[in-house]
C-alpha cells in the first residue's frame, strides 16, 4: 500500500503542484484522506508541537459532552492516543489524566473526579475498556524519523523495480540481504521460573557486556544475483565493488538511516535468531560453569542457532521490507 501510494502521488500532477507551493505540513494534512498511509508517515516529521497544543486540536471537533455522550469522549481520547503512539509521540499516564482534566474544565462537565481530575482507578478502567497498555517506547532517532520521507523511500523502491526488470530477476531466492549484528556472550533474554517476591539471579561467565559482531546474510538458497544492504562506509569499498562485478553480483544500497524500515534482517530475522541464541547460550553456560565462550565454540554454537531460524521468518522479513510479497 505504501509503495503504491508513493507511485500514485508521484504521478499526480495536482499533488506535485501543491507539494511545491504549499507548506509541507498543510500539504500532507490536505492529502491525508487521499493517500492515508504515506501522509501519516510524512506527518511524523511535522509534530514538534507540545502535547497541550495537540490536545486542543484533537478535541476541537468534539461537541460539548453531557452525561449520555460520555462514551464519545472515551472514543475520542482512545483514537487520539493511538494516533500519537503510532507517530512516536505517545503520552504518559499523567499526561492522559491531565488531558482529560483540561477537557472537563474547558467544557464545564460535572464529574465524580476529585478536583475534576481522574485518578488511577479511572485510568485502569479506561485502559481495560479500550485495550490499551502502558509500555516502554522504543527510541527512534530523529534522523531516522526524517528519513521516512515518502519521496526518499519511493526513490529506493523505484530503483529496486528498475533493477529487477532490467536484469530479469523474478525469483526471490536470487535476492539476498546482508547486515552485521552484535551477539552477546552472556544470556540476556531467557526468563526463568522463581518464587514471587524473591530476587532471581543467573550465573554467567561474564558481565553481560561482552559481544561479538557477526556479518550475516539471508535467503532461501541458490547463488545470489542481487545483494541488498545498508550503505555504511564499512560495507562498501572499491574491492567489494570490483569483486561483485567480477561475479555478476548487483549491489543495491538502502537509503541512509532506513534499515529499521527496509532491512529484512532488522525487520524480522535478528529478533528471532537472538531468542534462539539466548536459549542455547543458557544451556551452554550451565554445562560450562564460569567459562567464557571461546571463538571456536562461539562459531559452532552461532551456526547451530542460525540454522534453527525458520525460513518463514526470513521470508516475512523480505515481505516487510517490500522486496517481494
Amino acid at each position: 500500500m505504501f509503495q503504491e501510494q508513493a507511485l500514485e502521488i508521484k504521478n499526480d500532477s495536482a499533488a506535485k503542484y501543491d507539494f511545491e507551493k504549499m507548506d509541507k505540513a498543510l500539504f500532507w494534512v490536505k492529502y491525508l484522506k487521499v493517500y492515508p498511509s504515506i501522509a501519516e508517515e510524512a506527518l511524523k516529521l511535522f509534530l514538534p508541537f507540545s502535547s497541550t497544543y495537540l490536545c486542543e486540536k484533537a478535541f476541537s471537533t468534539v461537541v460539548v459532552i453531557k452525561t449520555k455522550y460520555r462514551s464519545k469522549l472515551d472514543i475520542a481520547i482512545t483514537e487520539y492516543l493511538r494516533t500519537l503512539d503510532k507517530w512516536g509521540w505517545g503520552l504518559s499516564k499523567e499526561e492522559v489524566l491531565d488531558l482529560v482534566a483540561a477537557f472537563v474544565q474547558k467544557n464545564n462537565l460535572k464529574t465524580p473526579f476529585k478536583e475534576n481530575r481522574p485518578g488511577t482507578k479511572w485510568f485502569v478502567s479506561f485502559r481495560e475498556r479500550h485495550k490499551l497498555s502502558v509500555k516502554k517506547p522504543q527510541a527512534v532517532e530523529a534522523v531516522r524519523k526524517r528519513m521516512t520521507d515518502p519521496f526518499v523511500i519511493d526513490e529506493y523502491f523505484t530503483l529496486l523495480k528498475e533493477i529487477l526488470t532490467k536484469y530479469k530477476i523474478n525469483d526471490p531466492r536470487k535476492i539476498w540481504n546482508l547486515d552485521e549484528t552484535s551477539v552477546s556472550l552472556d544470556p540476556m533474554k531467557t526468563k526463568v521460573v522463581g518464587a514471587i517476591g524473591q530476587p532471581c539471579t543467573r550465573t554467567t561467565a561474564g558481565t553481560g557486556k561482552e559481544n561479538i559482531t557477526v556479518l550475516t546474510k539471508v535467503n532461501a538458497a541458490e547463488r545470489p544475483q542481487l545483494m541488498v544492504y545498508d550503505g555504511h562506509v564499512t560495507h562498501v569499498d572499491e574491492r567489494v565493488v570490483a569483486l561483485a562485478a567480477e561475479n555478476g553480483l548487483i549491489i543495491l544500497k538502502l537509503p541512509a538511516h532506513t534499515s529499521h524500515l527496509l532491512q529484512p534482517l532488522d525487520l524480522a530475522v535478528f529478533k528471532s535468531f537472538k531468542s534462539i541464541w539466548d536459549v542455547q547460550l543458557v544451556t551452554w553456560q550451565r554445562e560450562n560453569i564460569g567459562i567464557k565462550v571461546r571463538k571456536q565454540a562461539f562459531a559452532r554454537k552461532f551456526a547451530e542457532a542460525w540454522h534453527k531460524t525458520k525460513p518463514e521468518v526470513i521470508r516475512n522479513g523480505f515481505k516487510k521490507g517490500g522486496i517481494y510479497s
